[in-house]
């Protein structure tokens, strides 16, 4: 592909516990489906290189949750062969092909056809007629190299991943200060809005940190999940004026799509209400 030593990775961290059942299956087959949906969202805003980070997501979150239903659901296999696996299939989608895809679509069957023969190899059939349709992104050119490092920089606002982290967890800190003083002067609403805007700058601190951690230089972690915290916290209908209550159900939503072990490390992170 061509973006050549891009360390593609799934949404979220392998090593975690991922529930039991078909639970986590469902919670992957359900992000899959955003991230395909955010991809033309994302494209006709401007945002080339979300677009295609989310299209990559969505198909190696799809592959894990397959996966997990193949070998650990229905086969009843070890975990081990399951972290395997997920491993193997990292390093054959990082190979760069000897043709650069040109669409988004392209991009996507070879990743497809990378993956196909691991999957095979250990079992893992029948999941070709359930994915995506890649047409749909027939239209929309690969983002270059040079498109990424820009859109990276951009991303970060021209600081190093640390410095970023540092920043948008001190603007956190001030505007749940600002919340909390907000309650006290009993101006539920306003307060309920600040640490709703606090929870997600930290979100975007904690993703970036995640991000440099797991080595995803391009920060393709960070467009993935975020986009599916922002879609799972805006399937919440109505908050209870309730500062607390309210509270506690945005920070259920917007960690509803991570796994167990990611969402308790963020949310451990966040201000006690």
């Amino acid at each position: 592909m061509n973006q050549g030593s891009q360390d593609h990775r799934f949404p979220r961290d392998q090593n975690e516990d991922h529930g039991t059942g078909r639970d986590f299956q469902e919670r992957c087959s359900i992000s899959s489906k955003i991230l395909h949906e955010v991809v033309a969202t994302k494209w006709r805003a401007g945002d080339h290189v979300g677009a295609f980070a989310c299209a990559v997501g969505s198909e190696l979150v799809f592959f894990q949750g397959i996966m997990w239903d193949s070998l650990v659901v229905s086969s009843g296999d070890s975990l081990r062969k399951y972290f395997q696996l997920g491993e193997q299939i990292i390093r054959v989608v990082q190979v760069p092909s000897t043709h650069a895809p040109e669409s988004i679509s392209e991009a996507m069957n070879v990743i497809r056809a990378q993956v196909e023969p691991v999957l095979t190899a250990s079992g893992v059939h029948g999941w070709r007629e359930s994915m995506s349709d890649t047409e749909d992104f027939k239209n929309f050119p690969c983002p270059t190299k040079d498109e990424l490092s820009v859109a990276t920089t951009a991303r970060l606002h021209g600081l190093t991943p640390t410095e970023y982290v540092r920043k948008q967890n001190q603007t956190a800190s001030e505007l749940s200060v600002q919340a909390f003083t907000a309650m006290n002067a009993s101006h539920a609403d306003e307060a309920i809005r600040l640490m709703y805007a606090s929870d997600f700058t930290a979100l975007d601190a904690y993703l970036v940190e995640s991000a440099e951690a797991a080595g995803d230089r391009q920060l393709f972690t960070v467009h993935c999940r975020w986009e599916l915290a922002v879609r799972s916290a805006a399937m919440i209908k109505e908050l209870p004026q309730n500062f607390s209550h309210a509270v506690a159900i945005t920070r259920s939503g917007m960690t509803a799509l991570m796994s167990e072990n990611d969402a308790a490390r963020f949310l451990v992170s966040l201000p006690s209400v």
